[in-house]
């Protein structure tokens, strides 16, 4: 009787990616204000860090509310990106993290467009200075220099 011979295939399926996956993967990413200065020379980060905190002013916390509201969000959507990436649909572990950015710093700055239905409102004092009643927004500096930085 003769025997069989064949050829055994083996198709990786994302194990491999997921071994080597420490070695490619970044520090982390940060979300923030890293920089930059408003119209009147103040420093956008501290500016920002006054408002989170509630220094000299009341306190209206961007930052940590969105990351609060949002975490639930963020573990399905990074399980969902860590899949993606074991099947072969993202090229780098940064890509990962880079979703991961710009969906935070989307929804930091939706918080910050939308402060008038959850933060204390600005005083009349404040009103009458700025010309607006809007909570965190005067000339919108400080919500556009929210952005990310992947660390690698």
């Amino acid at each position: 009787m003769a025997k069989k011979t064949g050829v055994i295939r083996d198709r990786d399926l994302g194990f491999n990616k997921l071994l080597n996956i420490d070695k490619a993967m970044p520090k982390g990413v940060k979300i923030g204000i890293f920089g930059g200065t408003t119209a009147d020379g103040e420093s956008i980060p501290a500016y920002a860090n006054k408002n989170e905190f509630g220094i000299d002013v009341p306190e209206r916390p961007f930052m940590r509310s969105t990351f609060d509201q949002e975490q639930s969000s963020l573990v399905s959507m990074i399980k969902r990106l860590v899949d993606s990436y074991i099947k072969g649909r993202m090229a780098t572990p940064k890509q990962l993290f880079s979703v991961v950015g710009d969906y935070l710093k989307t929804k930091v700055q939706e918080r910050i467009t939308n402060a008038s239905q959850w933060a204390k409102p600005n005083s009349p004092v404040t009103v009458r200075i700025k010309g607006s009643d809007k909570p965190l927004i005067d000339t919108g500096a400080m919500r556009s220099a929210i952005t990310y930085k992947v660390e690698e």
